[in-house]
């Protein structure tokens, strides 16, 4: 009984360190705490996101930041979070939608 206390409590404690770097891995996402009236108009990111190249699908506010899906420049479904300021792309990944037919 003592062993399986002994094993249990060491996966507990593997398990909860690699949670622990899967989630340090992920960077930090600082939106701004600028009011809104200062923002890039959506119509402004979209815009922008445009000329460098994206398809936008959809933008979203959250958390300081503009979430948006879109289609990159090779036809690739991406979500992405975009500086409200300036619309500069903060982070970037694979989407889950399928490649551009």
């Amino acid at each position: 009984m003592r062993n399986t206390l002994v094993g249990l409590t060491a996966v507990m404690a593997l398990s909860g360190a690699i949670t622990a770097s899967a989630l340090a891995a992920e960077p930090a996402l600082i939106g701004t705490d600028a009011p809104r009236s200062e923002w890039l108009s959506v119509g402004q990111a979209a815009n922008l996101l445009t000329s460098q190249g994206y398809d936008v699908l959809e933008i979203r506010t959250d958390a300081g930041v503009y979430e948006i899906r879109a289609y990159d420049a090779k036809g690739e479904h991406i979500e992405a979070f975009v500086d409200p300021m300036n619309g500069k792309v903060l982070m970037k990944k694979r989407g889950h939608g399928a490649p551009r037919p």
